[in-house]
């Protein structure tokens, strides 16, 4: 699953409308406050920095503003106006880290001066997003559910909010699961699927990812029924796109095999996955009949590998104490001795974090080897999949 890695149109758009009307208030609260030269003079140098495209200079001159707006202690409100340039700047400078404090600071700074929702949560966004590009994931999860809480004290999510939502619930899905916090992760996919459901566009890779992100919470949850009816979902979007990616190819695998697991975990309770698709009015739209998800018939005289031992990985302890949970899906085959052979990761939640304990009990597995016309043969193909919950 492809991590968020950037500014879509929209969001481009939404950061140019949005630093515009900032300025604009700036403008005025300085004639009405008659703020100090200190910060005035560098204002100025950064307005005619930006009108002249100089990118480097108009850092600079931001910079300075927002350090003497400071240190001549103005008021909260413009002093977060001043951080918004600054941390734009800084951005747009690709000194990412500089970028999230600025941010940060002025998402704090608005908080204390109580600006509306969309304001701060779009302050806290973009902080999170700069954390994100300076490689900083815990961060980028801290500042990305400051983001959505404040989108929670919206009665809608309307008007310039609808600019950035989107990408605000799925980085803070996504930061949910880099960081092995895969429960967090279900209220902003859930909100990212309302959003893209209600804007009745065609139904995309966007789509298809939150279903998927939804399921693997559930999952952890143990909720298997919702985690099936999620990664089905997830499964049939991914199919139904006109492009075809490596990306795409990659969820509709790991959503096939993630459903079923939770599926067979559901046990008789399967069939409420069913319920749940037809009571889904895109499903019904889009994706009736339902695609047939079973494996083909083995070929005449092939009889299939089974397990025959498969010890369960231990915990990584430092996961455990960190509270962190995950999935790992693993495709290998099994030769003709019934060992397991060339085991490959096909997804890590969190990335890395469970891949060693996976592939460390796999090493003692045995399975009854595949044949064909009574004589051992190699199976490729076959995939496990392993979810780590804690209690």
């Amino acid at each position: 699953m492809a991590v968020f890695a950037g500014w879509n149109e929209s969001e481009r758009r939404s950061r140019t409308f949005l630093s515009a009307a900032a300025a604009l208030v700036f403008a005025a609260t300085a004639d009405a406050q008659d703020l100090p030269a200190s910060v005035t003079g560098p204002y100025v140098e950064y307005e005619r920095a930006v009108e002249a495209g100089d990118g480097a200079a108009a850092y600079d001159a931001a910079r300075r503003a927002f350090e003497a707006g400071q240190a001549e202690r103005i008021d909260r409100e413009t002093l977060g106006l001043l951080a918004e340039n600054f941390g734009s700047m800084a951005a747009a400078n690709r000194d990412f880290e500089q970028a999230r404090d600025a941010w940060r600071e002025a998402a704090r700074l608005g908080d204390r001066a109580r600006l509306s929702p969309t304001e701060r949560a779009w302050r806290w966004h973009n902080a999170a997003v700069n954390a994100f590009l300076a490689e900083d994931t815990r961060d980028a999860h801290r500042c990305s559910r400051e983001t959505v809480e404040a989108l929670a004290d919206l009665e809608r999510i309307e008007g310039d909010a609808l600019l950035f939502a989107e990408e605000a619930y799925a980085l803070n899905a996504r930061m949910a699961l880099s960081t092995g916090q895969a429960r967090r992760a279900l209220e902003p996919a859930q909100a990212l699927i309302a959003l893209r459901v209600a804007s009745g566009e065609v139904p995309d890779a966007t789509l298809a990812n939150a279903h998927y992100i939804a399921g693997i919470s559930r999952l952890v949850r143990s909720d298997n029924v919702e985690a099936a009816y999620h990664f089905h979902m997830a499964r049939d979007i991914a199919r139904d796109q006109d492009t075809d990616t490596e990306e795409l190819e990659t969820l509709v695998y790991n959503a096939s095999a993630l459903r079923a697991l939770a599926a067979g975990r559901a046990g008789h309770r399967a069939s409420q996955v069913d319920d749940h698709l037809e009571r889904d009015p895109l499903h019904q739209s889009r994706y009736m009949p339902e695609v047939d998800d079973e494996e083909p018939d083995l070929p005449p005289g092939r009889v299939d590998a089974e397990p025959i031992e498969r010890a369960e990985p231990r915990y990584p302890r430092s996961a455990e104490e960190d509270g962190m949970e995950g999935v790992v899906i693993v495709e290998f085959a099994v030769d003709e001795n019934g060992r397991v052979a060339d085991p490959q990761i096909r997804a890590s939640i969190p990335g890395g974090l469970f891949d060693e304990a996976v592939l460390s009990a796999m090493e003692d597995w045995t399975y009854t080897p595949a044949t064909q016309e009574g004589v051992p043969v190699r199976r490729e193909g076959v995939s496990v999949c392993f979810t780590f919950m804690l209690s």
